[in-house]
């Protein structure tokens, strides 16, 4: 990682290389350290799940539950990573009128 220029010194980072490396926008690292240990975990559970269209909310929450063993359920304060723009939540109705979230990162 001193090779591709992370480090400026021994314990600083380049945020800038690492933004450029990752392909990512600087303010999405500065919107990951204003979730809550629930959101993080939440969104550990998309990246572990490979998660790259919409999918069952409650799918994931199932994997949050079982890997990190909490005892977690949607509320709606999850919703301020959505409102951040880390994740991305939509309704989707079924043939019985039952609506479900579907999320993404």
């Amino acid at each position: 990682m001193s090779l591709a220029g992370v480090f400026e010194r021994e314990y600083k980072i380049n945020w800038d290389v690492v933004c450029d490396i990752l392909g990512i926008k600087k303010d999405f690292i500065d919107e990951l350290y204003t979730l809550t240990p629930r959101q993080k975990y939440f969104l550990l559970s998309l990246l572990n799940l490979d998660v790259k269209e919409l999918t069952p909310a409650n799918k994931v929450a199932q994997h949050t539950r079982s890997v990190y063993e909490l005892e977690f359920r949607l509320k709606a304060g999850d919703r301020c990573a959505v409102a951040r723009g880390v994740v991305s939540i939509k309704k989707s109705q079924g043939q019985s009128n039952y609506k479900k979230n579907l999320t993404q990162i």
